[in-house]
């Protein structure tokens, strides 16, 4: 049986596929070591500041898990519940909170509504309840979303992981995502150096941007 997480679901297909078929995840940079790190240490800082009591979070000890179709496993590891609504802490910068705030967390980063419906409906729960803090401000903002609002995103997780599947055993990689946003392929991102950035982003291929980033 195939595993899938529910954190990468979401994202870009191609990069999922080209993991599964290394058959092991790429070393992480160091930043992206440190970005991870804070982010689990400040998930109990946001919960309380937040008004939340402490012991809603799992700790990493609630794995979801869902299959799909008898091949496909969907997992993943919720942040904590609260009477029957996940609870996800998310840490950004202010240019990316403000976005989510203001444009919708739907609108600005939709994948982290599919990989929250997979939460909600291994739980059974209500909703989600996002936790977005301001690391630069030292802001807070609570989003809620009801569990029918997810079913799009939910629909987005299995055809996703269908598409993940079937192109798991092949020989070629399939096209460039849609509407897959510029900083997504930034080796900050993506350590996959073998996927050209230009799959992506044909336009950009000859921008001064471009050749400064060290793309492949």
């Amino acid at each position: 049986m195939l595993e899938l997480r529910a954190s990468k679901i979401g994202g870009c297909v191609r990069q999922y596929v080209m993991l599964l078929r290394s058959g092991e995840e790429p070393e992480l940079t160091v930043r992206q070591k440190l970005y991870f790190a804070v982010g689990k240490r400040l998930e109990p800082v946001i919960a309380e500041h937040a008004g939340y009591p402490l012991n809603i979070l799992f700790n990493d000890s609630c794995k979801v898990e869902i299959p799909i179709n008898n091949d496909i496993l969907l997992t993943g590891h919720p942040d904590g519940e609260f009477q029957n609504w996940v609870i996800e802490c998310k840490t950004m910068r202010s240019f990316a909170y403000r976005k989510a705030r203001d444009r919708g967390l739907d609108v600005q980063f939709p994948q982290y509504l599919v990989q929250v419906s997979v939460y909600v409906k291994g739980l059974n729960a209500q909703g989600v309840i996002f936790l977005c803090l301001d690391k630069d401000a030292s802001e807070i903002t609570e989003l809620r979303f009801r569990s029918e609002e997810l079913e799009p995103y939910w629909q987005k997780a299995v055809a996703n992981a269908e598409k993940i599947a079937r192109w798991v055993g092949k020989t070629r990689l399939p096209g460039r995502e849609k509407g897959l946003p510029k900083w997504a392929c930034s080796l900050a991102y993506c350590p996959l150096t073998s996927c050209r950035y230009h799959f992506a982003h044909p336009a950009n291929i000859k921008s001064k941007r471009f050749r400064q980033s060290g793309k492949p």
